[in-house]
């Protein structure tokens, strides 16, 4: 057995590790930061809610 391979395998475990969470720290920022379908949805009603209030002259649902 080479003396040196338990060595050389544990580097190589640290590596694909250290790849493997930085890949997950990418999918979470990339998850985290997008907004959902939910989330446009949202928006979209709060936005023409606020529109045709502020046509009403209704100053208790302009943005602040």
């Amino acid at each position: 057995m080479d003396p040196y391979l338990p060595e050389t395998m544990a580097a190589e475990r640290r590596r694909d590790l250290i790849a493997e969470a930085a890949r997950a720290r990418l999918v979470a920022l990339a998850t985290c930061c997008r907004v959902s379908a939910l989330g446009r949805a949202v928006s979209r009603v709060r936005d023409g809610w606020r529109g045709r209030s502020a046509a009403r002259g209704a100053a208790c649902c302009a943005p602040s």
